[in-house]
């Protein structure tokens, strides 16, 4: 099984579960909030997300950080996550590691 295929369907789990966790909190809520990029990495790492905040924007390019990062972190985090999943998938079959074709040479 190839690297992207197996990174492929980790996404595709790591979108279940973000899933999980929307329905959980919406059981004890009542209310359906979907869950983004920047909340996530944030709930997981806050230090992490300042500091490469920080090093775009004092570093690298400061748009960078504002026109295109904010914009990816306001993403829904299980759609992108199934998303890239099911691309990568795709992708590694595409790349022929996908099942055999009868009648295909060896």
């Amino acid at each position: 099984m190839s690297i992207l295929r197996v990174a492929g369907w980790a996404l595709v789990v790591l979108a279940l579960v973000i899933v999980g966790a929307e329905y959980t909190a919406f059981r004890e809520t009542g209310v359906w909030r979907d869950l983004v990029i920047g909340q996530l990495w944030f709930d997981l790492s806050a230090p992490s997300l300042n500091l490469v905040q920080a090093v775009v924007q004092r570093y690298l390019y400061p748009p960078l950080w504002t026109d295109v990062i904010v914009l990816v972190l306001r993403w829904n985090a299980a759609a992108t996550a199934f998303v890239l999943g099911a691309g990568l998938i795709a992708l590694s079959m595409w790349r022929g590691g996908g099942p055999a074709r009868p009648g295909a040479p060896p």
